[in-house]
């Protein structure tokens, strides 16, 4: 990785980015020197290379799958908390501030950015969850039930997590029985 970050610093001496480009080299470069050294757990140098980036949504994707990653695996649940939030917040931005793309309708976009923030405030929730930090969680994960428009399992399944966290568990056995009578059938909905 440091030589990696050697070579960036010499390409964008040698290059410099003009004023105003979002989309450039030099830029997947930040970003991937930033999730590499947040996977190795150096926060300065993911900090200075995150704050670099000109365009931040790849950004968000990468955070996902690390803080994913780590959910899973059952470590590192505050580096996740903290990464799955700034990629929260930045669908939440693109949910807000809708940006074209190309061969994408203006509602097919806003489409897209609803279901991107809809899996990031999800995965939020679960480790909000997986903290035991319940009502909270809920906050996140109740306005995904009510948007999404099929059942889906790992939502249902932190839903029903989160409600049965939180001692309701008359709302999450109705939930539960919803999502089998939609096909789902993980083991925490049965």
């Amino acid at each position: 990785l440091e030589k990696k970050d050697s070579v960036f610093n010499i390409l964008a001496k040698k290059y410099p980015e003009a004023t105003g480009d979002k989309s450039t080299s030099l830029d997947r470069f930040r970003l991937e020197l930033a999730m590499g050294y947040i996977e190795k757990d150096n926060r300065e140098k993911y900090g200075m290379y995150k704050s670099q980036l000109n365009d931040k949504t790849n950004l968000a994707d990468w955070q996902g799958e690390m803080a994913q990653g780590w959910v899973k695996g059952n470590t590192r649940l505050d580096d996740a908390e903290r990464i799955a939030k700034e990629a929260l917040d930045i669908y939440a931005a693109q949910v807000n501030n809708p940006v074209s793309a190309p061969y994408m309708s203006p509602s097919r976009v806003q489409r897209r950015n609803r279901s991107l923030y809809n899996s990031s405030a999800d995965l939020y929730a679960s480790i909000l969850a997986a903290k035991g930090r319940f009502a909270e969680a809920l906050k996140y994960e109740q306005p995904v039930i009510e948007h999404i428009k099929y059942i889906n399992g790992d939502v249902y399944e932190h839903y029903v997590r989160t409600l049965t966290g939180l001692g309701d568990y008359a709302k999450a056995k109705e939930d539960a029985e919803k999502a089998m009578n939609g096909g789902v059938n993980t083991a925490i909905i049965v």
